[in-house]
């Protein structure tokens, strides 16, 4: 007897679980998990009839008897840690739960999971070369995404970790411009690039939906368009602060574009609490614009000032710009 005859059969009691209704994002992932262990030959009508059995076991039917994604062991590393170097916080409300898998001869890439911040794509995702694929925690490989069919954003920052000798952790930050203002996001992820300068011939691709929805309503922007001036007379101009509930993000211009890495910034609140840099705070966007981040505070409700900060001499360099 086949394993499907057995699930036809199978008489389970629910009553010791609680029925929790899927939502659409979670029955399209158990869809495509489900399709892409099926043989892709045309199937028959008794062979339908017996995946249906095994589908309503997993929960296809549209309710979860089995743990929720949420409750699903995790392989590979958090988003947390790579933004924040913290991996006891908890985004889980912000982020979406992917699991899906795409293997071709270099080996396998699963995306684990998704989180949409402002302006910003941040994806965990777990390689495992095939054999005869040299592949060390000193390679990269880097995404590139399409949002609603569309090009957008580019690649500018990522890292790898070693976690066995066949599995290594991939994370990639993508930069976005102009994302759409919707609660739930349609991307294609490709991973096609090595280390920078070389394309994969077989990339891996995904397509996913992503949801922004409580990220939007928790994110609070705050306009400024006001310059800081430095001790050396030179000016920075503050274009605007974007407070998500993950992040600090101070949007900046400077004429000496080379020196506004250098020439970072400290948040300090009204009860003298210094905002922590994220662990690569400073993203330049093109020649003149950056964007410096911090590590979230819950700045709503204090006023909170922007002060300009040398790192190296590690003192104030410039007067503080108050908000709020």
């Amino acid at each position: 007897m086949s394993i499907y005859d057995e699930l036809n059969d199978l008489q389970l009691d629910v009553s010791k679980f609680e029925e929790t209704p899927m939502t659409k994002l979670e029955e399209k992932q158990w869809e495509k998990r489900v399709k892409s262990k099926l043989p892709h030959k045309k199937q028959s009508k008794k062979w339908r009839g017996k995946v249906m059995g095994a589908l309503v076991v997993f929960g296809i039917a549209g309710f979860v008897v089995q743990p929720s994604l949420a409750d699903m062991p995790f392989i590979g590393k958090p988003i947390e840690e790579y933004i924040t170097g913290n991996e006891s916080l908890n985004y889980d409300t912000y982020k979406t739960a992917i699991g899906e898998t795409a293997e071709n001869a270099y080996g396998k890439m699963t995306v684990n999971e998704i989180m949409v911040d402002g302006d910003r794509l941040l994806i965990s995702s777990t390689f495992e070369p095939a054999e005869g694929t040299e592949f060390t925690s000193e390679n990269f490989l880097l995404p590139k995404t399409k949002i609603n069919g569309e090009e957008v954003g580019i690649t500018n920052g990522g890292q790898t970790i070693e976690m066995s000798d066949s599995m290594y952790a991939i994370y990639g930050t993508i930069g976005l411009e102009n994302i759409p203002q919707s609660e739930t996001v349609q991307l294609e992820v490709t991973y096609d690039t090595l280390n920078w300068d070389t394309t994969l011939e077989q990339p891996f691709v995904f397509d996913i939906e992503v949801s922004q929805a409580q990220l939007m309503e928790e994110t609070q922007i705050i306009e400024l368009n006001k310059s800081i001036v430095m001790d050396d007379g030179s000016e920075m101009m503050i274009e605007k602060v974007v407070i998500t509930p993950v992040s600090v993000n101070v949007y900046g211009q400077s004429p000496q574009a080379t020196s506004a890495p250098q020439q970072t910034f400290k948040i300090i609140s009204e009860s003298g609490e210094w905002l922590p840099n994220e662990k690569t705070p400073v993203s330049e966007k093109n020649e003149e614009e950056f964007v410096v981040r911090f590590m979230p505070l819950n700045l709503k409700a204090d006023s909170f000032s922007i002060v300009p900060y040398d790192e190296i001499e590690s003192k104030v360099i410039g007067t503080a710009l108050k908000v709020q």
